[in-house]
């Protein structure tokens, strides 16, 4: 904490909002980095960085184009030893919400191919006599569905298909929640509207028009950050296997998680939305609607969370949307700004979760700090 502080004073000196932010970041450094080395074990590792991580990989682009891209930490530390580089892979979880589920249903809409009011018994027969028959492709958007948030399909071995079924049994809840079974319903409906796997889609429609590398199918080549012990499967993770397993027992490809992606391409695709490339996604109407939630009585917009609870930094104007993942990814954007800030850390290896908001509300203060 120290060192942040002596960071932060340093910056005082320096009276443009761009070079301040290029030489916090250059400067800062996670709290472990000065132990990589000698504190490679494990038992002593969590000892002396307990409620940190193991490393993390930033960026921040502007209008489009790539500011400056930093990493920090280590990829691994158990098997074997491996350090973060600006290019390292991250499972993403529930940032496959808005970098494919979401934009993939807003571009049907788009196109005429669906209406974000359409009923999901206009889709699947199977709704018909549920209590979800009514519920809107946009409520499942904005997590206003009243479907639950999370169910252990996996260690009840209920298949996907089986999903509709399991919630014809299920009561509405009485308020709102996020939920992923939102946006498993809404990967379902674009494979079912589609005649294609989620996976072929993305790479179709998203990935191969920006020359992206992100992907539902990781290979062993790649250079991914590692994840944790699992209980379930009772085994360290394999850095190409999804952490959520939902996901995993459904062969990783769904629409609330199974993108592995690096920063710099997590920056390129938002910017994108934004209207910062040749290959525009959205009409302007639906980018308009993807980035306000301006009357919005909650705080998510279509797939994305606001800022307006301050959930990453109080430098975000209110205005700002973002999402953060359960293995320790976030992504932020501003348009009015023309502003992508990428955080992407693999918080829950070697062994455990931890609450990393803090942090990640310091981390976006610094680089996003008002003159």
């Amino acid at each position: 904490m120290i060192s942040i502080l002596i960071v932060f004073c340093c910056i005082l000196s320096y009276n443009n909002e761009a070079e301040s932010r290029k030489f916090l970041i250059r400067n800062l450094r996670f709290p472990h980095e000065a132990l990589l080395l000698k504190d490679a074990d494990e038992n002593t590792f969590n000892r002396r960085l307990a409620g940190s991580f193991s490393g993390a990989v930033a960026t921040v682009w502007e209008y489009g184009k790539e500011d400056i891209t930093i990493s920090a930490g280590m990829a691994e530390i158990t098997d074997s030893i491996r350090f973060m580089t600006r290019d390292t892979y991250f499972d993403l979880a529930s940032l496959t919400k808005q970098l494919c589920t979401a934009p993939l249903i807003l571009m049907l809409a788009d196109k005429g191919r669906l209406s974000l009011n359409d009923n999901l018994k206009n889709h699947f027969k199977e709704f018909v006599d549920t209590p979800y028959a009514q519920t809107t492709i946009y409520e499942l958007l904005a997590h206003k569905s009243k479907i639950i948030s999370h169910y252990r399909f996996f260690r009840y071995n209920i298949e996907r298909e089986k999903l509709i079924e399991f919630l014809s049994r299920e009561k509405p809840l009485k308020k709102s929640i996020y939920s992923d079974l939102n946006y498993i319903i809404l990967g379902m409906l674009l494979e079912k509207i589609e005649g294609e796997k989620l996976d072929k889609l993305f790479d179709e429609k998203i990935a191969k028009p920006l020359n992206l590398s992100i992907t539902f199918n990781p290979d062993e080549k790649m250079d991914i950050a590692s994840s944790q012990y699992c209980r379930w499967r009772r085994r360290q993770l394999r850095t190409t296997e999804v952490h959520d397993e939902n996901a995993w027992f459904w062969n990783n490809i769904n629409g609330h998680a199974g993108l592995f992606g690096n920063a710099s391409d997590i920056a390129n695709l938002m910017s994108a939305y934004m209207g910062y490339s040749r290959n525009l996604f959205f009409s302007p109407f639906t980018l308009n609607r993807l980035l306000s939630y301006s009357g919005n009585k909650t705080d998510i917009a279509l797939g994305f969370k606001s800022n307006k609870n301050s959930m990453a930094a109080k430098n975000l104007g209110k205005y700002a949307i973002g999402h953060t993942g359960y293995t320790g990814s976030s992504i932020w954007m501003e348009h009015s700004r023309g502003l992508v800030v990428v955080l992407l850390t693999n918080s829950l290896h070697p062994s455990y979760h931890r609450n990393i908001n803090n942090i990640r509300k310091e981390f976006h203060d610094m680089i996003l700090r008002k003159e």
